[in-house]
């Protein structure tokens, strides 16, 4: 019989792990009750041991020393006298804990554009530990991750990192000339809520009937069930309807018409509300002297699921809405003269379509190739499919298994992108994060610094702009008063269209700008600032801390002032460098300056490039 390993340490030690230097870090592990467990940390001619005891529970916790930063490589060996562990390439660097929601989540390899650069830096010493996603609804704090690996930069491993976390981490590594570590516990659609304990989310009076569900303790596997069953029941009527799948590849297909595309459903005449499926046709024709290689199939993005087929053969498909379709397939399935691009998309609650001012064309050898413009199309149209619940949105789901194991864990700072989810409720977010940033520095033991990535500019998919967004931004800027937290400006790198921005380049950048100054004074890049804004003679004057500032737009796109409770656009013109002003015959109860989700040209910059953030001030 195999004997079973008793020897185990917490998952965030591995080959490959960075630690935090200058701190003493902690070993937290498993062995047999009263057990001696000893460590050596070797490093040439260096060596440092030490050992812990094992409680009558089989935990210890052995403490390593402060190692100072460096490109030094060592090897740590455990032991309890009868198992070793032996973990290699360890660094000593700077480690941030980078967490929030898809966009700290998205991994680099999602920043590719067929017509764009795709180049990136390999660098061995930037290395990130991905905790994998897990819901949890118990009140229990579990001591270490379910999971989790260590990724470096460098080939299809740079790939899977998180695209911010690697920009700052190469930022950082060049500045600071040391290793970097990331420990990623981001999760795509998160609330701040859902890093909230129970205790932390009773204080708040908001989440009784969260709190109640969940005393269940099969809660989760039972609404899981029951949202997989719906979505089965779903597709088996739908297949059941669809006859338009028999024929689409054949000439004996029979259209309901034709639509232009990109566009989304709400816009086509008959097409308003619609949900269930829809068979997309069109013909394209590709010239003699075309080589058929180096094939791609961009179909910028769809909203929700897709399948798409040339000459009747598949080439790929997308289960949701939001990733970007970029179809690689072999060009055998091609040929000179006319071909056939079929899409199958599946809509499943009335707010489906082509996501317009994307790119939608067929790339072949060096050709592109146009599929915009006129399509046949067939729907099949069948009941609205309620959302099935999204775990890692709701209140207490990622505290226990994603946020507790975190504490334990020597970090030189947070990095914070998160809000998109919170936007609804834009009102509550200082309050939240308030309590949160307490509680994690109070169980992380020391006063963490947190910076904070304020949302980018986005518009949503063809609808009115709104400015629920605009209002979580200004809340963004609010939990900066905290205290030790800064803000990193992120309107004018975002996608009027597209949640998920590719350029993650600058994201990662002015994270790390923002956190060399507010943890190590190196000021790279100023921001500035407005701090105050005056009214006197019909005109009001807004008064720039920090760095020189300049206008990119003439006329200003994003002022507004308040006056009398309505909004009234202006326009602000610079008197010297710190100061700007704009014309208003009546005395304005309020200011603002892009106050709106998606401002997408910023008009105020610093003199180094950096955005002003969006403000809203009572005039003095």
């Amino acid at each position: 019989m195999q004997s079973v390993k008793q020897l185990r340490i917490m998952s965030y030690i591995q080959s490959g792990a960075v630690i935090q230097a200058g701190e003493t870090f902690s070993i937290r592990g498993h062995a047999e009750p009263h057990s001696i467990i000893k460590y050596a940390l070797i490093n040439g001619e260096k060596l440092f041991e030490g050992f812990s005891e094992s409680g009558i529970n089989g935990r210890f916790v052995m403490r390593l020393p402060p190692i100072r930063a460096s490109f030094d490589e060592y090897t740590l060996v455990i032991t309890d006298g009868n198992e070793t562990l032996r973990f290699t390439e360890i660094l000593f660097g700077e480690v941030f804990h980078i967490s929030g929601q898809s966009n700290m989540e998205l991994p680099v390899r999602r920043t590719y554009h067929p017509f764009k650069p795709f180049e990136h830096r390999e660098s061995s010493t930037v290395r990130e530990f991905k905790v994998p996603v897990k819901c949890s609804f118990s009140d229990d704090e579990q001591e270490d991750f379910s999971d989790g690996k260590w990724l470096r930069a460098v080939g299809d491993e740079l790939l899977e990192m998180s695209a911010a976390g690697y920009y700052f981490a190469l930022e950082l590594q060049e500045k600071l000339g040391c290793p970097v570590g990331l420990l990623n516990t981001s999760a795509g659609g998160s609330s701040i809520e859902s890093r909230m304990s129970r205790d932390m989310l009773e204080s708040f009076g908001w989440y009784e009937s969260y709190l109640e569900k969940y005393k269940d303790p099969d809660y989760m596997q039972k609404q899981a069930a029951a949202d997989s069953q719906n979505l089965q029941d779903w597709y088996k009527e739908l297949d059941r309807l669809d006859t338009a799948s028999e024929n689409v590849f054949s000439e004996s297909f029979v259209s309901d018409g034709l639509c232009v595309l990109p566009e989304y459903l709400r816009n086509i005449n008959g097409l308003e509300r619609f949900s269930g499926r829809i068979w997309f046709r069109k013909r394209f024709s590709i010239p003699e002297n075309t080589p058929l290689e180096n094939v791609e199939l961009v179909l910028g993005c769809m909203i929700d699921s897709d399948r798409a087929y040339i000459n009747g053969e598949k080439v790929g498909e997308t289960g949701y809405m939001y990733p970007p379709r970029y179809y690689r397939f072999d060009g055998s399935l091609l040929h000179h003269g006319e071909n056939t691009l079929a899409v199958c998309l599946d809509v499943m609650c009335e707010n489906g379509g082509f996501v317009t001012e994307k790119d939608y064309c067929l790339k072949v050898g060096g050709t592109v190739i146009d599929l915009s413009g006129e399509w046949e199309y067939a729907a099949i149209r069948t009941k609205t499919l309620n959302s099935a619940v999204f775990f890692p949105e709701l209140p207490m789901s990622l505290y226990s298994a994603m946020t507790a194991p975190a504490f334990g864990i020597n970090v030189k700072g947070l990095l914070w992108y998160q809000g998109e989810t919170n936007a609804w409720h834009p009102e509550r977010y200082f309050d939240l994060f308030s309590e949160f940033a307490k509680t994690f520095r109070k169980r992380c033991r020391k006063d963490l610094p947190i910076i904070i990535a304020q949302l980018p500019n986005y518009a949503g998919h063809g609808r009115e702009v709104g400015t629920s967004w605009a209002k979580l931004r200004l809340e963004q800027e609010r939990c900066t008063s905290v205290g030790n937290c800064a803000l990193a400006v992120m309107i004018g790198c975002g996608e009027s269209n597209d949640l998920h921005p590719i350029d993650k380049k600058t994201v990662g950048q002015r994270l790390a700008w923002s956190a060399l100054e507010l943890i190590y004074g190196i000021t790279v890049k100023r921001q500035s600032k407005c701090v105050s804004a005056e009214y006197s003679d019909g005109t009001v004057k807004l008064n720039f801390d920090g760095a020189e500032v300049h206008l990119a737009n003439s006329p200003t796109k994003y002022f507004e002032a308040v006056i009398n409770g309505r909004k009234v656009p202006v326009y602000a013109r610079m008197t010297d460098s710190h100061t700007l002003v704009f014309d208003c015959s009546e005395r304005p109860e309020l200011v603002r300056y892009a106050y709106t989700d998606d401002p997408c040209e910023p008009d105020i910059f610093s003199a180094d490039g950096l955005p002003a953030a969006p403000f809203e001030l009572h005039i003095s």
